[in-house]
């Protein structure tokens, strides 16, 4: 043998006198094994090497006085007969306990193995023997495991070598004697064959003592499900079960979850990666979910990469719903996931990619790799997960907390019980690390002040009832982790209820006739119509077009061409500044500057022919045409004359339909469509947040209307405001200023009426109602500063209390997220 690789600072001389101190402990009689010998430390190492440096006197003294060799003597011997180089293999250590022998991964091989059994077998007090992954075959792994003291053995670790029969039955020889005191047994990746966990599993059944097995990684099916069935039936000792990475489908699933119901002391099973899923019939997520409701001990099971299909994640979520026992369930690589408070949401979204490095979480074997690396399963075991209790006390807020909002739910409720001295709590289990929170009442969020508060980077978006929410609470996990051996006493799968809130609330869907815009009656392609015959019979157009049928066809044309003009009028004619609304000259002409119809050939003068012949009273009883500026009808048959005089007087057509249809071809139609009322009111007035806020204002609004409406009713006549009223409401509420002028009141007043069909003998166009108010007042509003309608309403909510009664001010109570709650939301029925 080579000796160099021991070179020692030791001399030889030294070593000699240490072995004859040895031999003079012959005269007691007390044989050198295990109660002498050190295996543990750096004199394990002297010891080691004194042994070898003088194996053939030490094995001499021993035959002569017929002494046992010690576990250095009887390895180093063998090895001297194999002729190979010695290597320790675990017979000595630096540290760890001197009753565990652990050389995994070593490759050991069965060329040392022979010699490794021998300085076993001395070892009189092995507890723990981890062989793993040391390229054992059948016959080597044999000789190991025949020469173990297999009364005093705990643990036994032979994973990841390439096993047969032989060192099979010696396992089920050890498991099957009545003092064994075996309770780990490692199988894992061995080729262990059916048959083989067949006869394993009929001996395990009687065994009382073996906590844990590890069977993962042999390609097992049907046939070992129907063995461990059976051993579910009798054996009450096993705690821990691994099967990971097996071949069992669903007719295995089946036998083995059926076992596994009549079994009640497994407490950890690992079943990933085999192929329970994508079952068609629903037989095997069925078979599960009924043993995981009845199973009464199971705490951590691993279901992940089983190819579970949504349906099959949703009926197994149904069905486990009620089991609030398991405190760890894994579901990566399904699709489906598992929430903080342990249920299954099924998701196509969630089917888990591979994770990095191909290191994959174990529930039963946790590397030092897997724990720094570990992806988030919500597992309350494996993450140590902490039971701690959330609480809101009466000065936290200027709200009423009913609910916890936790990051770890994704920012979704948790109702809060109410205790003594109006302190509201609740116990949740959370992961370990920083937790962030708000509160919450059944109408606004908030957060309180006994807790520190931070600024999210990316802000919660509004979900009705609350608001964007950008500030939130924080602190640290504090409280009992979660230990299978001493149970916290939150349950997972718990819908927490707050008996103090029953009530359920229901957003109200909103539409426009539950609105407070209802009442206002909008342009419909009916009332357009009805406005335009009135106005057409009104016009002297006829006295113009003498011939019935291109009066007919006129008539027909300009129709398709009102709409706008109709929208249009309502602007240019609140521009005169009169309490009549009419077109004025000044105002008409700088129209028509705009749609570029004033040229060589049509002139002002041209303009004023039309004017004068347009602008005159048919009928001295039409109370509201003032016959200083052109009403209605007077704007459509002057925009027709124009278009005669324009291009058939200049012998550009000769017929008066075409001669129109070229003035609006020009810039006529897009200057009209500036002026377009509807488009304003759809898009920006008329919708569910304005709405809101008009609701939340009204009292206020309401008192202002009738403050001002009042002013020129007469006793009996219904309320309504005039255009002088709206100007002196406007002006003492200040808000007129250098970009809001007396115009653009008028012109406010004028967009927000109801459009009348008969505005000549009547005057509800010039009659305002309270509807009307509010569209009016929302366009004044609409001029002022703000980022939308809605903040700009509520901006000139000071104007307005400004020129409110004293009485009503001191009384006045601005409107608040309950108010706004109350407005959105009802009682849910049944």
């Amino acid at each position: 043998m080579n000796k160099s690789m021991y070179s020692s600072d030791i001399s030889e001389m030294q070593s000699r006198v240490r072995v004859s101190n040895m031999l003079k402990s012959s005269n007691s009689k007390r044989s050198l094994s295990l109660d002498t010998s050190v295996i543990v430390g750096n004199d394990a190492k002297l010891e080691f090497l004194d042994t070898y440096l003088n194996l053939p006197l030490i094995s001499e003294r021993n035959k002569l006085e017929k002494l046992e060799d010690t576990p250095h003597a009887a390895y180093l011997g063998e090895i001297e007969k194999i002729h190979m180089r010695p290597q320790p293999f675990g017979i000595i250590r630096r540290k760890g306990p001197s009753t565990f022998i652990d050389i995994h991964m070593f490759s050991m091989g069965d060329t040392f193995a022979k010699a490794f059994s021998k300085g076993v077998k001395q070892y009189k007090e092995i507890t723990n023997l981890n062989l793993k992954a040391n390229r054992l075959t059948d016959g080597g792994c044999a000789k190991i495991l025949s020469e173990i003291h297999t009364k005093k053995v705990k643990t036994i670790n032979v994973s990841e070598n390439k096993l047969g029969r032989i060192s099979i039955e010696k396992i089920i020889e050890i498991v099957s004697i009545n003092e064994t005191r075996l309770r780990t047994l490692e199988l894992e990746s061995i080729s262990i064959s059916e048959r083989a966990v067949y006869e394993l599993c009929r001996i395990l059944a009687d065994n009382k003592v073996l906590h844990s097995l590890n069977l993962a990684k042999n390609n097992l099916g049907y046939i070992a499900c129907t063995a461990i069935k059976e051993m579910f039936r009798y054996n009450s000792s096993i705690k821990n079960l691994d099967l990971h990475w097996n071949n069992i489908r669903t007719e295995g699933a089946i036998e083995f979850f059926e076992g596994l119901s009549q079994n009640d002391s497994l407490k950890v099973l690992d079943i990933s990666w085999n192929c329970l899923g994508r079952d068609f019939s629903m037989e095997t997520v069925k078979i599960i979910g009924k043993c995981l409701k009845i199973h009464p001990f199971l705490l951590h099971i691993d279901l992940s990469y089983n190819n579970l299909t949504y349906k099959e994640c949703e009926n197994l979520a149904e069905l486990i719903k009620d089991n609030h026992n398991v405190l760890g369930l894994h579901m990566t690589g399904n699709e489906g996931f598992v929430d903080a408070k342990g249920f299954i949401h099924p998701s196509t979204a969630s089917n888990g990619a591979i994770q990095q490095g191909h290191f994959f979480d174990r529930i039963l074997d946790k590397s030092k790799y897997i724990k720094k690396h570990q992806h988030q399963n919500n597992c309350w075991i494996c993450e140590k997960w902490i039971e701690m209790t959330f609480e809101w006390k009466t000065g936290d807020s200027n709200y009423e907390a009913k609910n916890v909002h936790l990051n770890c739910d994704k920012w979704t409720a948790t109702p809060m019980k109410k205790q003594k001295n109006d302190v509201w709590t609740v116990t949740r289990v959370v992961p370990q690390g920083q937790i962030m929170f708000y509160f919450s009442n059944h109408m606004t969020a908030f957060i309180s002040k006994s807790y520190p508060n931070l600024t999210l980077q990316i802000s919660i978006p509004p979900c009705q009832p609350y608001k964007e929410i950008s500030i939130v609470n924080y602190c640290k996990a504090k409280g009992q982790e979660c230990n299978p051996k001493d149970l916290f006493d939150t349950k997972a799968r718990v819908n927490f209820e707050n008996p103090s809130s029953s009530l359920e609330y229901e957003k109200i869907p909103w539409s426009i006739p539950i609105s407070i815009f209802s009442t206002y009656l909008l342009d419909t392609p009916e009332l357009k119509t009805e406005c335009f015959e009135f106005d057409w019979v009104n016009t002297k157009l006829a006295n113009l077009i003498k011939d019935e049928i291109v009066r007919d066809e006129l008539k027909n044309f300009l129709r398709t061409k009102y709409d706008p003009l109709l929208d249009a009028y309502k602007t240019l004619s609140a521009l005169s500044g009169s309490e009549v609304f009419a077109i004025g000259s000044n105002a008409f002409n700088e129209f028509l500057g705009q749609c570029k119809i004033l040229d060589n050939t049509f002139t002002l003068s041209d303009v004023g022919i039309n004017w004068n012949v347009t602008n005159s009273k048919s009928d001295k009883n039409q109370l509201n045409n003032s016959g200083n500026g052109l009403c209605r009808y007077e704007f459509l048959e002057i925009m027709t004359r124009i278009a005669h005089d324009k291009f058939i007087r200049n012998k550009v057509t000769t017929n008066v339909v075409e001669a129109v249809a070229k003035l609006f071809a020009g810039n006529v139609e897009d200057v009209l469509n500036k002026h377009n009322t509807s488009l304003w009111r759809e898009e920006f007035y008329m919708v569910e947040d304005v709405d809101y806020t008009l609701k939340a204002y009204k009292p206020l609004l309401e008192h202002v209307y009738k403050k001002y409406a009042a002013k020129e009713v007469i006793p009996g006549q219904k309320m309504s405001m005039n255009l002088s009223e709206f100007r002196s409401l406007c002006m003492e509420a200040k808000l007129i200023n250098e970009n809001f002028t007396s115009r653009e009141v008028d012109i406010c007043y004028s967009r927000a009426m109801i459009t009348q069909s008969d505005y000549l003998n009547k005057s509800k166009h010039l009659e305002m109602s309270f509807v009307e108010f509010l569209e009016a007042i929302s366009r004044a509003a609409n001029e002022m500063n703000g980022k939308d309608l809605k903040s700009k309403i509520e901006g000139i909510v000071p104007n307005l209390l400004s020129i409110c009664s004293p009485a009503f001010v001191q009384s006045y109570s601005y409107p608040n997220d309950e108010t706004y709650f109350n407005l959105m939301y009802r009682v849910k029925q049944g």
